[in-house]
């Protein structure tokens, strides 16, 4: 936003420092404030020779009176606002100018879809493709797939659904590449909080937008491979929903679950 929209903001939250750790994927870049000239700026200094002249000088005395205020912030903020204003009015925009820009032709936009997540185990995280059309245990044949790995006591944990897009803006770019930056920005920040050492990505939703562009899915299958991004290992494996409309997949994953597991 508007640099001195933005500090007045601060200012109003009783924040006196703010420093951003990271650029969302979507925003743009930022731009550093052109600061007034000093002439600009109201002085805070009282003038000795304004005091000695004569009080029947009328701009003598309107300088007096102005320099004998103290000056504040906002002042300051809403002066430059205010000539920033001057100058865009005086702008002639064109209809054209201030609609939103549409995407190319030629770039194909995904639609919405949603992941879900788990943590069975403190350095374990599953991302599975969901599917919403199919009411299907995909839960509990996950929890028998980690007590069959982990013990009879293990538990995948509650389930958490992550939404793409993020924000529901029909402005907002929706290719593939829009969707892999903004789901690997979520997982660094998310495994910056709680690292893991293991990676279970599952269905092609999951794999396409936590890889690589290069990386593919069908290539991948029940393999595992190092992200050195996120520093853990991940293994590529069918979705929930697809192994159990495929059940000869499961010896499969079985396999490469225990081989993963040994890997860690």
């Amino acid at each position: 936003m508007n640099e001195y929209q933005r500090q007045s903001y601060l200012t109003s939250m009783g924040i006196e420092n703010y420093m951003p750790r990271w650029r969302l994927a979507l925003a743009p870049l930022p731009v550093a404030c052109e600061l007034p000239a000093a002439s600009a700026i109201p002085s805070v200094v009282v003038d000795e020779e304004v005091h000695s002249s004569s009080r029947t000088d009328t701009s003598s005395r309107e300088r007096s009176s102005g320099l004998d205020k103290p000056v504040m912030v906002a002042d300051v903020l809403r002066d430059l606002t205010l000539d920033q204003s001057k100058k865009n009015a005086s702008v002639k925009l064109e209809p054209e100018s201030i609609k939103p820009s549409a995407p190319p032709l030629n770039v194909k936009t995904i639609p919405a879809f949603s992941l879900s997540i788990w943590r069975p185990q403190n350095d374990v995280l599953v991302i599975d493709s969901r599917n919403t059309q199919l009411a299907l245990p995909t839960e509990l044949l996950l929890q028998n797939i980690f007590r069959a790995l982990y013990g009879a006591h293990s538990h995948p944990g509650v389930e958490d659904v992550l939404r793409w897009p993020l924000i529901d803006n029909t402005f907002v770019s929706r290719t593939v590449d829009d969707a892999r930056s903004v789901l690997q920005v979520w997982l660094e920040v998310e495994l910056e909080r709680r690292p893991v050492k293991q990676l279970l990505l599952m269905g092609q939703n999951a794999a396409q937008y936590f890889l690589d562009a290069e990386d593919s899915y069908d290539a991948l299958l029940f393999h595992s491979i190092d992200l050195p991004r996120f520093s853990s290992r991940a293994l590529i494996a069918p979705s929930l929903v697809e192994l159990l409309q495929k059940p000869e997949q499961k010896p499969k994953l079985w396999r490469a679950l225990q081989s993963w597991d040994r890997a860690a």
